[in-house]
């Protein structure tokens, strides 16, 4: 029986424990699954109280077990970004490799969306839309699902009806630096009411690939807008690295950028 251990947690569960000043009660889903694990239950307690992640075999088997039957019961729910790994173990056997799964919170959807600068040709999904249609791309990238910028940065456009405030923007990219296709550099964004006017809200920077990397995963990269004001139009900027470094065999051309997801808060 090959048992599926989440070592990765950083996911909310939602849960009806309530603390009392005698004892700590625990949800039905909790209890059932401590008697399927065979976890010691002041484990669980010590646990659910605690700030730290724990590398515990027997504990994630918990989690694991705990999160499936909040799933089963419609009770799961992710109150952030998630990123879940997950491994596959069997007596006599060598363990799998992870399998990584990232989960997005996205709470507003924009009214209209449209490019300032072209993706390439050989990449151009279905559009802006591709962007806000709530499918990621998984990882490959060549499924009609990403959207790739290499001979210029990434421009792009999303309105509202109304003034709406923004507090954060993630997107899910793609990173395999095999495939010249290196991390976003930067995310500017900018807000604007009349959609010539526009006003920079904040830019967020990120650290490119050194020469002992091997990356071929999916990532997010995230800007935050601190301003508390609200705007019907929004522009983005999103920079590509320019010149590979003279480590990499493409090295003084230009490094792709793959993006398929915009997720709003």
């Amino acid at each position: 029986m090959i048992s599926v251990f989440v070592f990765c947690v950083l996911i909310s569960l939602t849960y009806q424990a309530q603390v009392s000043e005698h004892a700590f009660k625990l949800s039905i889903e909790e209890e059932d699954c401590i008697i399927e694990t065979k976890i010691d239950r002041n484990t669980v307690i010590a646990d659910k109280y605690s700030s730290q992640t724990k590398k515990d075999r027997l504990l994630n088997e918990y989690l694991g077990c705990y999160a499936n039957k909040l799933s089963d019961a419609g009770k799961l729910h992710f109150t952030k970004n998630t990123v879940l790994k997950t491994k596959a173990f069997k007596p006599g056997w060598l363990s799998s490799d992870i399998v990584q799964k990232t989960f997005y919170k996205s709470e507003i959807h924009p009214d209209t969306i449209f490019f300032i600068t072209h993706p390439d040709k050989k990449y151009p999904g279905s559009g802006a839309k591709t962007l806000i249609d709530y499918e990621l791309g998984e990882q490959n990238f060549s499924n009609g699902k990403w959207i790739a910028y290499r001979d210029s940065s990434m421009k792009f456009m999303i309105g509202f009806k109304e003034a709406k405030l923004l507090h954060e923007a993630h997107f899910n990219a793609f990173v395999d630096n095999g495939a010249y296709i290196f991390p976003i550099l930067s995310i500017m964004i900018e807000g604007s009411n009349n959609g010539k006017q526009f006003k920079k809200l904040n830019e967020a920077h990120f650290p490119s690939l050194e020469k002992t990397d091997v990356v071929r995963e999916n990532k997010s990269f995230s800007c935050t807008l601190p301003s508390q004001e609200a705007y019907k139009y929004y522009r983005f900027t999103l920079l590509n690295l320019k010149k590979l470094p003279k480590w990499h065999p493409g090295k003084g051309t230009p490094a792709w950028i793959f993006v398929d997801e915009l997720f709003l808060n």
